[in-house]
Parts: structure tokens; C-alpha cells; sequence
């Protein structure tokens, strides 16, 4: 025997109005009564950003800057070039291919600084997610009732995870009114979200030893 649930911070918004994404509160619409030893284990999990982080953007738009003043010198390199040219000797004719040859390789050259500057911006971090039903596992110095941890990277607007083989835990009561999920970072600290930011998760229910353990 078993079954799913689905649960995030927009669920009980009106009974819980401080639910946040790192931290929320489902009121279940039924007592859920494990008369026997239950496991539960996170499916899938769906985070979705509001808007980019503040700082990425602005370090992406200050970054984009010197790529945008370079075009603009090559332009009006070429243009200057052009109106000074009286006689199409073959000497000018070269030195103006050079110079283009020139502003062209700062501008590929400033691009790959660009490039690889906002690949080191997008910061990526682990969050685990708690749950208060489940058992206590050892993470590093300390115990968490914890089923899973995800990487999330700064700047993507989107994360989208699916496990086929997810990790069960024990529940640790026989009754369930209510669901309270929260998120930490590595150190054990509050994950810093928006207001607006929203998360889905999705648990698989199942009895300890049942027959249906060889599906997953």
C-alpha cells in the first residue's frame, strides 16, 4: 500500500499566510493514521525563481558594458577610416585591414572575459529539505530530518528535479495533521528566498517492507 502527496509554500496560504518558500506549513484536509511503520520519500521537486538575483543582474549588465563601448569604437574606427580614404592605394587598403582585424580580436577577446566572469557569478549552492515527520539523519556535525538534498544555481529562474529512486525515511508518528517543510544551506542556516518565489515538492508514501518496495 501506498501513496503520493503534494504539498509547497502556496498550498495553505490562507491558514498559513507566513508560509515562505524556505520555510511552510500544509494543513492536510484529513488526519492521515499510519496504523503500522510508514517511509516517506521526496519524488520530485520544482523550484521556481521570481525574478534573477539582484546582484547577478546587475554584475551581468555592468559586464556587458565594455563589450558595448568596443562595438562602438569599431564602428566609428571603420567609419573614420572610411571617410579618410581618398585613393584606394594598397598600403591604406592593409592598414585599414589590420586596424579591423585589431577591433575585432579586443571584441572576442572582451566577450570571453565577459563569458567567463558570468559563469563564475552564477553561484551554485546546496539546500537540503527538512521535513518534521520523518527521522533524524547524521549531516556532517549535526542531525536534520532531512530527505534530500539539490543543487541550486543563482540566476536560473527554474529547477526541476525528478528521482526514480528516492530515499525513504522513516516516519516518526503514527498521526498527520499537518506538514511543516523547511530548507537549510550547508552551514545549517535559513536558505534566503523571495516572497514570490514558489516551491513544489512531491512525497511517495509507502508501508516498511511492503510489496510494492520493488517498484522503486
Amino acid at each position: 500500500m501506498s501513496f503520493y502527496l503534494h504539498t509547497g509554500n502556496a498550498f495553505s496560504s490562507l491558514e498559513a499566510p507566513f508560509n515562505t518558500p524556505s520555510h511552510f506549513i500544509t494543513n492536510l484536509p484529513k488526519i492521515l493514521d499510519f496504523n503500522q511503520e510508514w517511509e516517506a520519500g521526496l519524488v520530485e521537486v520544482l523550484f521556481q525563481k521570481s525574478h534573477l538575483d539582484s546582484k547577478t543582474s546587475e554584475k551581468n549588465t555592468a559586464n556587458s558594458e565594455p563589450s558595448e563601448k568596443t562595438e562602438l569604437k569599431a564602428a566609428t574606427s571603420e567609419k573614420n577610416n572610411t571617410s579618410e580614404k581618398t585613393t584606394p592605394e594598397l598600403k591604406t587598403s592593409e592598414s585599414d585591414g589590420v586596424n579591423v582585424d585589431q577591433e575585432k580580436s579586443k571584441k572576442a577577446t572582451v566577450d570571453l572575459k565577459t563569458s567567463e566572469k558570468s559563469s563564475i557569478d552564477q553561484k551554485t549552492s546546496v539546500v537540503y529539505i527538512c521535513g518534521d515527520f520523518i527521522d533524524h539523519s547524521i549531516v556532517g556535525d549535526k542531525t536534520l530530518p532531512f530527505f534530500r538534498s539539490f543543487s541550486l544555481v543563482s540566476g536560473k529562474k527554474l529547477l526541476n528535479r525528478t528521482y526514480a529512486k528516492p530515499f525513504y525515511v522513516k516516519l516518526n508518528t503514527k498521526f498527520i495533521q499537518n506538514l511543516s517543510i523547511w530548507l537549510v544551506n550547508e552551514k545549517g542556516g535559513k536558505v534566503q528566498t523571495s516572497e514570490t518565489d514558489n516551491i513544489f515538492l512531491t512525497f511517495h508514501f509507502r508501508k516498511r517492507n511492503g510489496s510494492d518496495c520493488s517498484s522503486f
